[in-house]
């Protein structure tokens, strides 16, 4: 019997190394599994309504344009569908001579107004308008409401 050389035992073992390792690299456990995850959505944030227009010099029977934007906390857009005002309830009567100057002495006019937009994050961002403050032209003295600083309340939507 021939005897192989020492060329022919390596090239076999070089053979060998190369088919047990295809073998080895296609052997695997076959196994089933399962799991669970979840994913948590955000909770929206109230939106604040800020008022940017300067509403001073209202007089009986005049009316200043209000309108502003929006300070919004979340990290997120929010939609905005309308903004609304209201007349906080108040009293002012320096001179006890004439009749009190209170929420009667005026109206709002517009309210609510549509904005329907998306409101990004951060403040002073988006915008409204469309509400109108008015001072009414009473039949009786309105001195009262001399330099009075009438309380809005806004809420939106």
């Amino acid at each position: 019997m021939k005897r192989f050389s020492k060329r022919t035992w390596v090239a076999i073992a070089i053979v060998l190394a190369i088919a047990m390792s295809a073998i080895g690299a296609f052997a695997y456990w076959t196994t089933s599994g399962a799991g669970t995850g979840s994913a948590t959505t955000a909770s929206n944030q109230a939106v604040v309504v800020v008022q940017t227009s300067a509403s001073s010099g209202l007089y009986p029977g005049g009316n200043v344009a209000l309108s502003g934007n929006f300070n919004n906390p979340a990290s997120f857009n929010q939609y905005v569908t309308s903004v609304s005002a209201s007349i906080t309830p108040f009293n002012s009567q320096t001179d006890n001579t004439k009749p009190a100057c209170t929420e009667a002495d005026f109206s709002l006019a517009g309210s609510p107004t549509a904005v329907n937009a998306q409101v990004g994050p951060g403040n002073g961002v988006g915008t409204w308008s469309g509400i109108t403050l008015s001072m009414t032209n009473a039949v009786t003295n309105q001195d009262n409401c001399k330099n009075v600083t009438v309380p809005l309340a806004y809420t939106s939507n």
